[in-house]
């Protein structure tokens, strides 16, 4: 079945996350975003994801929940094939990383829809 009209204002990226507990993905750029969601592979390995935010892609530093006092988690418990969107207070930073607290069993592919 062929998609009429489609999403408009919004890029999908693919991004990558290496093996281990704790990786990182590349930095992706916010700028514009008014959301994003993220959305996790079939052979995604049941994890948190946790961000890390910068203003200048270069120095990273964990977002952190101020009232809890531990690192934001952007999804508890991620499963495979699933969509988590993301609060808007991230687009606070200009970019942002996705950290798995699970090691992968091989780098993941995911996709990040920022709409516009």
């Amino acid at each position: 079945m062929a998609l009429t009209g489609g999403l408009k204002g919004a890029d999908v990226l693919t991004i990558t996350v290496p093996t281990g507990a704790g990786a990182a993905s590349q930095p992706f750029d916010t700028e514009g975003a008014a959301s994003v969601q993220v959305i996790t592979p079939s052979d995604w390995v049941t994890s948190n994801i946790e961000i890390q935010v910068s203003a200048d892609a270069i120095t990273w530093v964990p977002l952190v929940d101020a009232a809890a006092g531990t690192a934001f988690v952007a999804g508890t418990s991620v499963d495979a094939s699933q969509a988590v969107t993301l609060p808007t207070a991230v687009l606070a930073a200009r970019y942002l990383k996705l950290v798995s607290t699970t090691s992968q069993t091989a780098t993941k592919t995911l996709k990040v829809i920022l709409k516009n």
